[in-house]
């Protein structure tokens, strides 16, 4: 986000797109009985957008704003031509919405 060059707290709602399944190690596992044990929240983008935002504020000590349902849905609409974490470009402003692609999957 620095590369946007919008500052430490940009004044443009930000969006989390694209479930995306990071590499775990042995002590994480998966289960179907309870989402809560085992998954990422990155698995769950498309569940929780504003979550991942709220992770994001808490590891870096910043305030960002969230988008509204709506936003979310138009921003997963034009981000379909993005690339997606972690190649260059996955993080950039459109339609005066920030977009953090992690995958293609939503």
């Amino acid at each position: 986000m620095d590369r946007l060059g919008l500052g430490a707290q940009p004044q443009l709602p930000v969006v989390v797109v694209g479930d995306y399944s990071p590499r775990i190690n042995g002590a994480c596992f998966d289960t179907n009985a309870d989402l809560s044990i085992g998954v990422s929240c990155w698995e769950r983008v498309n569940e929780q957008p504003n979550r991942l935002v709220r992770m994001i504020e808490n590891h870096f000590g910043v305030s960002y704003q969230r988008a509204d349902w709506d936003s979310i849905v138009h921003a997963r609409e034009i981000s379909r031509d993005m690339p997606s974490y972690p190649v260059e470009g996955y993080v950039q402003v459109r339609d005066g919405v920030i977009i953090i692609k992690m995958s293609d999957l939503y």
